[in-house]
């Protein structure tokens, strides 16, 4: 360990330069590094602007079910949760025709009485 760093004292005080071979070396590492970097920073932008607009749709197709249906009436849920043992539930519901995709209506509930 010490006959290391005894050499690379002797290194660090020199005044003999590096051959070429080094210096191509050495800027061939750098270069490669700088196309990873400039890759890793395309991909990322692309990835961002992938998730922005996938984003945007979702809230775009939820802003247009939200709020803008037509009341079509009043309904009853009912609810059966089966497990080890079995829930059953109903409550009332008023629901909304908000759009129409492949004229199959979309439909939106919203509990009648909020407070159980």
């Amino acid at each position: 360990m010490r006959k290391n760093l005894q050499r690379i004292g002797r290194l660090l005080k020199s005044s003999r330069g590096d051959s070429i071979a080094e210096v191509l070396i050495a800027l061939l590492i750098s270069a490669v590094a700088l196309v990873m970097l400039a890759s890793m920073i395309s991909s990322s932008t692309s990835m961002t602007d992938s998730s922005k607009k996938k984003i945007e749709n979702y809230y775009v197709s939820t802003n247009s079910l939200i709020g803008n249906g037509k009341s079509a009436g009043t309904g009853t849920v009912n609810l059966v949760v089966s497990g080890e043992s079995t829930v059953k539930t109903s409550f009332s519901v008023d629901y909304y025709v908000n759009n129409e995709i492949n004229k199959h209506p979309v439909i939106t509930f919203e509990k009648t009485n909020p407070n159980p």
